[in-house]
């Protein structure tokens, strides 16, 4: 009963505080009819996709609620589809207009609500009462602002692979069972960069998000050439961290770390099947793609090159990929070492046979 209840809860949370994306009239509608023919799932089954109930989907189609922008990423990633013309607005934006209209019927029906002597006396008596009940005023967070170091052009490519940037805090969004680990450093990464607190949230289509608030941290990563959509606004790497081979390293260690996949590749060549090791960068973003060819290509490997994805099929290119650049996340590493160890295991039994 308890876990059930953290996960509503979870899930209310996401949809009322995330940002919300706001499409021309009939766009919504056609966006999820399109994830509906090219999935083949029905609404139940693409809701527990976005981690909502299959009512949900039914109210997006018919556009009685603006869409999560978290729920809109993890659709246009998973089936490649390209966003028409949008804008990505906080929650409860449209009460900024309403709030106007409501205060000039007010002010025209009332006059002006106090004088400045009135407010500068109730600004004090506020202070009073704050100051003897050991009260703090809200305040803005402040952040650390870290120099130029591997550490900060890791956690930019980690920024650039799975992050989301909001109007009030960042995201981070990963696998709730593969990357548990690597959360742990994402986390301790973040807070020693920046000096701010994360949390943790657990999703029902497992994924767990790191959020991080902060409105100096959003403007921050703004400034370093981020943005809050990066396949809308083909985000590319920032020219400090190009400028050095460690910076440009660990950079891809982030992208690749969160991004990134190892995998085996298996495919089948006459009548003979056969098995590889392949190491996958896939990103909708052009500049990055392009950091992830040259770069590995500058470190003389032997990267091919897709429409959406940069490969490494070499077993030695991916060895030499994890002697040069490492891995902060277990799960990558492991993958590669197990199949070696599966295919030392096999030679041993051939020879022996």
């Amino acid at each position: 009963m308890t876990e059930w209840l953290y996960i509503i809860i979870t899930i209310w949370y996401n949809l009322i505080y995330m940002d919300r994306v706001i499409f021309k009239k009939g766009f919504q509608n056609k966006l999820l009819t399109d994830v509906k023919l090219i999935s083949g799932l029905s609404d139940e089954k693409i809701g527990k996709i976005c981690g909502v109930h299959g009512r949900t989907i039914g109210d997006w189609k018919r556009e009685k609620t603006s869409m999560p922008f978290n729920v809109i990423e993890t659709l246009s990633k998973k089936y490649s589809l390209i966003l028409p013309p949008h804008q990505i607005k906080p929650i409860y934006w449209h009460l900024s207009k309403a709030g106007k209209i409501g205060g000039v019927a007010r002010f025209k029906k009332y006059g002006l609500l106090g004088d400045i002597n009135s407010r500068r006396k109730g600004g004090i008596k506020s202070q009073m009462v704050n100051k003897s009940l050991g009260t703090n005023f809200k305040q803005r967070k402040k952040i650390n602002n870290p120099v130029k170091s591997c550490e900060l052009a890791e956690f930019i490519g980690i920024m650039l692979g799975d992050g989301g940037i909001g109007n009030y805090q960042i995201t981070i969004s990963l696998n709730s069972f593969t990357d548990l680990e690597y959360s742990v450093f994402v986390i301790k990464l973040s807070e020693k960069l920046f000096g701010l607190k994360s949390r943790k949230f657990f999703r029902e289509n497992t994924c767990l998000q790191v959020c991080i608030s902060g409105i100096e941290l959003v403007g921050y990563l703004l400034n370093e050439g981020l943005s809050c959509n990066k396949v809308a606004a083909q985000v590319g790497i920032p020219a400090w961290i190009i400028d050095s081979t460690d910076y440009s390293k660990s950079c891809l260690r982030g992208l690749i770390d969160t991004d990134g996949c190892v995998y085996i590749d298996r495919h089948k060549f006459g009548k003979n099947n056969y098995s590889s090791i392949c190491l996958d960068f896939s990103n909708h973003s052009q500049p990055l793609l392009n950091f992830v060819f040259d770069f590995l290509e500058f470190l003389d490997l032997h990267p091919k090159k897709y429409k959406f994805s940069i490969k490494l099929r070499r077993k030695l290119d991916i060895a030499k990929y994890f002697e040069l650049i490492g891995s902060s996340n277990p799960k990558h590493l492991r993958k590669f070492y197990n199949f070696e160890a599966k295919r030392d295991i096999f030679k041993e039994r051939s020879h022996s046979g």
